[in-house]
């Protein structure tokens, strides 16, 4: 069974993310890269030991 957003929710959603995100500055992505390749990292040391 597929699922689907109710079009005027998805909507909605979109729209109070857009206002509340204002002025707020997202990440970088290369802030997001060395977060993710840390833990991944970690995470597949913890699995080799």
């Amino acid at each position: 069974m597929l699922h689907k957003a109710i079009p005027h929710l998805f909507k909605n959603m979109i729209i109070d993310a857009q206002q509340v995100g204002m002025g707020i500055e997202p990440p970088y992505p290369y802030e997001i890269k060395n977060k993710y390749l840390e833990m991944e990292y970690n995470e597949m040391e913890a699995f080799m030991n």
